[in-house]
């Protein structure tokens, strides 16, 4: 090296500010990683819905988030900490220079590579200081000073950062197929489960004192509430009761707040369902929540279980069923399979209501099913009388209110008078009267209703 390019050299080093390049190292730095922790909570907030997961779905997830970092951990030491030259002393690095044992300096920020000639390379740690004192020696004994290469650092880390890529996306993606698979299976297995649900304290308020029951309707309805209360009353003497009863009668007569009572008078359990929650779009659906709806009254016997509407499921059966009443059909086979003596001797009781006697299949209403069929009818004037007392017992009433008359108007009425048209007359009637602002209702507010519904 001749004196031309040692003064080239020389006046291209001093031209470099040692502590701003150290500064611009760390500022790079702290932008990086602020960019890092960016991008971590991007990707933590896109994750913010976390639908949770079987134990055995968790798992694999588990194991593969810990394949990932096992692998990234080792790609990072096999490339960066591996291959990473001995330490040594700045005393140490000064003596080398001056005994001409260095070939090369290589600068790394705040570290110099020196590759001495025996021991191959070694990395030292200077100061700004230090950097300015053991200059001048490097130059002085012709050691060549260089930058280092960054493209296979930079190589090396693109090829890190794509496979931590691939390695997060494998990892959101199956996640997202376990969820999918655990929520697919849910919904496949929650068609089968009865929609049928358990009636509350709140449900169960009403009592026999708060209705009016035909007479040839309450004495099948007393014994069944003692057959729950009291069962070994029949079973002693080889006695059984029929697996139910079915209500039948006109809408508005009272046959799902009669289940209601029924339960709260047995004071047990009471399961309510509509006949047409059995019916799917997929078949076998109905068998199998009617199989569901027992396997729950057993669980909880002694129970009642009510189907409102049973007529839905419950039709004749034709002699060549279309495959469009396949599904019906299948969903009352069970429903005569489970419907028996034997249910009843289990505790359970299954209480049926329809509007359509007429369609009901005769299978379901022999003796030891759904036996007898207890008829509602529309309600006589002295039973109108009976339910007007009933509804009015937290109405302020007027002087002049007559029930009786009340009563006469609402049996003349047509189509006839049923127990939801007389709980409607009387909240029509208070309605009127809030809207007047008057404190009790009288007669012309329950005339208006009359009128109404005459009209």
């Amino acid at each position: 090296m001749n004196d031309d390019q040692r003064k080239k050299r020389e006046h291209q080093f001093d031209a470099i500010d040692f502590e701003t390049m150290f500064g611009e190292l760390a500022k790079t730095r702290s932008l990086y990683r602020r960019r890092q922790l960016l991008s971590g909570l991007s990707l933590l907030n896109s994750l913010s819905y976390v639908p949770s997961i079987s134990s055995r779905g968790c798992t694999a997830l588990l194991s593969f988030a810990l394949i990932v970092c096992v692998t990234t951990g080792s790609l990072i030491y096999f490339f960066f900490y591996r291959n990473q030259p001995p330490t040594t002393s700045y005393e140490q690095l000064k003596s080398y220079v001056q005994s001409n044992q260095v070939e090369s300096v290589t600068i790394m920020g705040e570290h110099l590579l020196a590759k001495h000639n025996i021991e191959g390379v070694k990395d030292v740690k200077v100061s700004s200081a230090e950097w300015n004192s053991i200059y001048p020696e490097l130059i002085s004994h012709n050691i060549p000073l260089m930058l280092p290469d960054s493209s296979t650092n930079n190589r090396t880390l693109f090829f890190i950062a794509m496979f931590i890529s691939i390695a997060i996306a494998g990892l959101f993606s199956l996640y997202r197929y376990i969820v999918s698979t655990r929520s697919a299976g849910e919904k496949f297995t929650s068609l089968s489960r009865s929609r049928a649900r358990l009636l509350n304290n709140q449900e169960k308020r009403y009592a026999f004192k708060d209705i009016v029951v035909p007479e040839h309707v309450m004495q099948p309805l007393q014994d069944m509430i003692t057959f729950l209360k009291e069962p070994q009353k029949f079973q002693k003497l080889g006695g059984m009761i029929n697996g139910g009863f079915l209500l039948a009668g006109p809408p508005g007569t009272g046959k799902t707040l009669m289940g209601k009572v029924l339960a709260y008078e047995a004071q047990v359990p009471a399961f309510q369902v509509n006949g047409a929650e059995f019916v799917e779009g997929y078949l076998g659906t109905g068998p199998a929540r009617m199989r569901d709806l027992f396997e729950q009254g057993r669980r909880n016997a002694p129970c009642l279980i009510f189907i409102d509407d049973i007529d839905v499921i419950a039709k004749h059966r034709e002699l060549w069923p279309s495959p469009s009443n396949l599904e019906y059909e299948m969903t009352l086979t069970q429903l005569l399979a489970s419907v028996g003596t034997s249910n009843a001797n289990d505790g359970v009781i299954v209480i049926g209501s329809t509007n359509r006697l007429d369609l009901i299949d005769e299978a379901l209403i022999r003796p030891g099913r759904l036996h007898p069929v207890l008829e509602f009818t529309y309600p006589t004037r002295e039973e109108i009388i009976a339910l007007l007392k009933i509804y009015t017992r937290k109405i302020p009433l007027g002087e002049d209110i007559d029930i009786e008359e009340i009563a006469t108007l609402l049996h003349q009425v047509s189509p006839p008078c049923t127990g939801s048209v007389v709980s409607n007359v009387v909240n029509k009637a208070a309605t009127l009267a809030a809207k007047e602002n008057v404190k009790v209702v009288s007669m012309k507010h329950f005339q208006t209703v009359v009128e109404m519904i005459e009209k």
